[in-house]
C-alpha cells in the first residue's frame, strides 16, 4: 500500500531512504512486507524459472509498471545484476501480476502477504534466493507540530549541554 498524503500508510525498503525528513516528520512503523519474486510452480519447474541460476534464460517476467513505486523498488533489487529474464507483461497493480503468475505465464515480484495463501498451498513458489528478496517496511507519518520540534531540540540540547541548560 502506497499513499502520498500525510497521515496515511506508506511503505519504505531496504534500498530507499525515508520519504519525509524524520526529524519533522513523526514516523511509526507499523508492519513489515517482503516482496519476493514468485511463478506458479508447474510452470517454474517445467521451464527452469529460477533466476539466481545465471544460466536460465528468457524467463518470462511480469513487471510493474517503472513508474510505479514497487516498479521502482523491484529495479533496485534487480540493480545491475540484470537476471536473464524477458518482458512479457506490465502492469502497475500487484492483483494483475497475481493473476498471471497464477496463469504460468511468467515471474513476478510480489509481497508475502499478498500471496501468502498461494504460497501455503503450493500455488505459488519462490524462483530466487534470499538475494532477490528486499522488505518493505509499512510506515504511518504525520507531521510534527513546531512545539514537537523545538521540545525535541531543547530536551536534546538538555542531554548535550546539562550545565548550559
Amino acid at each position: 500500500v502506497v499513499a502520498t498524503a500525510l497521515n496515511r500508510p506508506q511503505t519504505r525498503h531496504d534500498n530507499d531512504g525515508p520519504f519525509f525528513d524524520d526529524d519533522q516528520i513523526a514516523r511509526k512503523d507499523i508492519g513489515i512486507e517482503k516482496l519476493i519474486p514468485v511463478a506458479e510452480p508447474q510452470a517454474a519447474a517445467n521451464n527452469n524459472w529460477d533466476i539466481s541460476d545465471p544460466r536460465n534464460k528468457n524467463v518470462p517476467y511480469l513487471s510493474y509498471d517503472p513508474v510505479s513505486y514497487l516498479g521502482t523498488v523491484v529495479e533496485q533489487v534487480i540493480g545491475s545484476r540484470r537476471p536473464r529474464h524477458a518482458l512479457r507483461y506490465m502492469d502497475a497493480h500487484a492483483e494483475a501480476l497475481k493473476r498471471r503468475v497464477l496463469a504460468g505465464s511468467g515471474m513476478a515480484w510480489l509481497s508475502d502477504s499478498i500471496v501468502a495463501a498461494e504460497l501455503a498451498s503450493c500455488s505459488h513458489m519462490p524462483v530466487g534466493g534470499p538475494e532477490w528478496q528486499t522488505s518493505l517496511t509499512l510506515v504511518r507519518q504525520a507531521r510534527r507540530s513546531w512545539t514537537t520540534v523545538l521540545g525535541d531540540i531543547v530536551t536534546d540540547a538538555a542531554t548535550f549541554y546539562p550545565a548550559n541548560i
